[in-house]
């Protein structure tokens, strides 16, 4: 009798300390980054965690000019114990400090290899933006697409389209690019309030000769202008019907909760969650993400947040709940 109550014992222990082992949040990725003196962002390491240590996965190196602009951002992987050159990523300004041009490297043959480049123009008003996209093809820039973005007098971003330019292929399969754009076949719209908000981004595109909306974003705002509500709709035939709703509420230091439901059957159901946790400075230091499960928030990632003595975030930690 004493042995069997002992192995019951033993059993019952044995389960209760699975049970602890199983449900528990395990590492699953990480980011790490370090500042300069003056506070900038100078490097980000991405590492993975696998047989019980973190592994290098990707690095990411920053430049700046004497204005504090970006100039440069230089990526490697880390292979066989070393990292190693991946792209190269150069942004120029022109004497207003506006971005001129970005061109990006590829590490090939020992040497950086230029890949594509993007060129920016506006108008005296800035109320136009093109970018003119270029690709590296036998050691010559051409143009593969542009891409146009219209604001209003407050800065806002009201329209935006891309149009690429006609090609071909010839009979070896090489692409080609010819003069011309394609004609427009889709644009996003943004509606703007009076406070300058966005309160409805739109998809359109080009159906019978006209524009159509296709799906679109419709979002609510409290009196501090802070984002309530988006509701996401997709075109049915002639009818934007629901998708998915997203619902959030603030504390005193930002967002508290976002949660989405999504549309089924003629009624909303909860789908997944982000919930917000501050310290005493109002730094963000975890942010978790939970599905909706029998009739209940589980556990499935989250990610804490630390910070140095200037508040600049050093550690971005992912972790997966295990059940």
């Amino acid at each position: 009798m004493k042995k069997a109550v002992f192995l019951y014992l033993f059993l019952l222990v044995l389960l209760i300390t699975c049970s602890k082992i199983e449900n528990e949040w395990t590492n699953d990725s990480r980011i790490l980054s370090s500042y300069d003196s003056d506070g900038k962002l100078i490097s980000i390491i991405e590492q993975d965690w696998k047989d019980e240590e973190w592994l290098n996965r990707e690095k990411l190196n920053y430049t700046y000019d004497k204005n504090d602009k970006e100039i440069e951002t230089l990526t490697l992987y880390w292979f066989e114990g070393e990292w190693k050159n991946d792209k190269l990523d150069k942004t120029e300004y022109d004497s207003a400090n506006k971005i001129f041009s970005k061109i990006e490297f590829g590490w090939r043959y020992d040497r950086w290899i230029e890949v594509f480049k993007r060129v920016y123009s506006y108008d005296d008003k800035l109320k136009r933006r093109v970018i003119s996209h270029f690709r590296n093809m036998d050691n010559e820039w051409v143009e593969t697409t542009k891409s146009f973005r219209y604001y209003d007098d407050f800065g806002n971003e009201i329209e935006s389209w891309s149009q690429s330019r006609k090609s071909y292929y010839a009979e070896q399969g090489e692409l080609h690019y010819t003069d011309g754009l394609e004609d427009v076949r889709s644009k996003w719209v943004n509606k703007i309030d009076s406070a300058g908000n966005i309160i409805e981004n739109q998809y359109q595109y080009v159906k019978e000769g006209n524009f159509k909306i296709i799906a679109r974003t419709k979002f609510d705002f409290n009196s501090e202008n802070q984002i309530i509500s988006q509701l996401k709709q997709e075109r049915d035939n002639d009818t934007l019907v629901n998708v998915n709703k997203t619902e959030i509420s603030y504390n005193n230091f930002g967002k508290e909760e976002e949660v989405l439901s999504s549309w089924g059957n003629g009624d909303w159901a909860k789908s997944n969650r982000h919930t917000f946790i501050y310290d005493e400075n109002g730094l963000l230091t975890e942010m978790a993400y939970n599905v909706w499960e029998n009739n209940d928030w589980q556990n499935s990632f989250r990610t804490i947040y630390k910070y140095d003595k200037d508040s600049n975030e050093m550690e971005r930690l992912v972790q997966e709940y295990k059940k």
